[in-house]
């Protein structure tokens, strides 16, 4: 049986649903992985971007883990 959000008055939603909406999945570990490999040369530009890309990446991935 599979658990449903409910999202509003009309809305049901499985957890799955609930997720491809929320933007999670495949396609944000994969976005976070790059964002990841490339904030050191981000880094090398701009410190404070270099650091805010890597720790956006490092949430990302750590959020949408299965």
């Amino acid at each position: 049986m599979s658990e449903y959000v409910n999202m509003g008055n009309l809305t049901e939603m499985s957890m799955d649903e609930a997720i491809m909406v929320a933007g999670g999945g495949i396609v944000t570990l994969f976005l976070g992985c790059v964002g990841l490999a490339v904030s050191p040369t981000v880094a090398c530009l701009c410190a404070p971007a270099g650091i805010a890309l890597a720790l956006t990446s490092g949430g990302a991935i750590i959020n949408n883990l299965p």
